[in-house]
């Protein structure tokens, strides 16, 4: 009985580390920009949306998508989520702060937080000067 019981567990195992060890295929952030950039350019707003959600923070193409996505959040005028991606964006990627700082202003400014706005075009300004 132990041994049947011991033969069962070690199958149980071996599927378990099989199946562990299967090889997720590599997203080709590539095409899925080009991609997301022609929706985008088509006004597919929703449909290029998705395609740059599909790149993770882990990817070299990450801070493009980000930069994308919150351009195609505005373009939808959904600003709320425009303004999160870019805020995102400059989290991750603070050496990039000037770009992060306009999509974040832009977003203020049409969400009427028109205060926000001119603080994060200041910003650009002050990093200019420096």
């Amino acid at each position: 009985m132990i041994k049947i019981a011991c033969c069962c567990i070690s199958f149980m195992l071996v599927i378990v580390s099989i199946n562990a060890q299967q090889k997720t295929k590599p997203i080709a952030s590539g095409v899925l920009l080009e991609n997301g950039v022609k929706l985008h350019d088509e006004k597919k707003y929703k449909d290029a949306i998705e395609e740059f959600k599909k790149i993770n923070r882990n990817d070299t193409n990450y801070s493009t998508a980000l930069h994308e996505l919150s351009l195609s959040y505005y373009s939808d005028s959904n600003f709320l989520e425009s303004k999160k991606a870019a805020e995102t964006g400059l989290k991750y990627f603070p050496e990039d702060k000037n770009k992060w700082y306009n999509l974040i202003a832009n977003a203020e400014d049409e969400l009427g937080n028109f205060d926000a706005a001119v603080a994060n075009y200041d910003k650009i300004i002050a990093n200019d000067e420096n």
